[in-house]
């Protein structure tokens, strides 16, 4: 796996794009986000998305670059992308955002 598509340096990234408040949205209504202008992004799975095969259900893709083949792309559970998120945004000093995403961690999605 390169440096660049690490789940830390995807989630990094994603953050650097996107607003905390958005990140933040989109995870509680647990569906994907991502930044045209950066190209940089967050699956969850969808049954009924064509693109979305490779995810299984509780993984998400995230990506950057808009994914292969020029760009990057890494899957990991759903658990995993929050924790990191998490951890990215309090390094961010966006500690308000990090603790809504630990509640999503704990089971609390609204």
């Amino acid at each position: 796996m390169k440096v660049s598509d690490s789940i830390e340096s995807l989630v990094d990234s994603l953050v650097g794009s996107l607003s905390a408040g958005h990140v933040v949205m989109a995870a509680k209504a647990h569906h994907g986000i991502a930044s045209d202008n950066s190209g940089c992004g967050v699956n969850y799975y969808d049954r009924t998305d064509p693109e979305s095969p490779r995810n299984r259900p509780g993984q998400v893709r995230l990506y950057s670059f808009w994914g292969p083949p020029k760009g990057y792309e890494a899957f990991t559970s759903e658990d995993e992308y929050l924790r990191v998120l998490a951890d990215t945004l309090r390094a961010k000093g966006w500690t308000d955002a990090a603790e809504q995403i630990d509640e999503i961690r704990k089971g609390g999605r609204t």
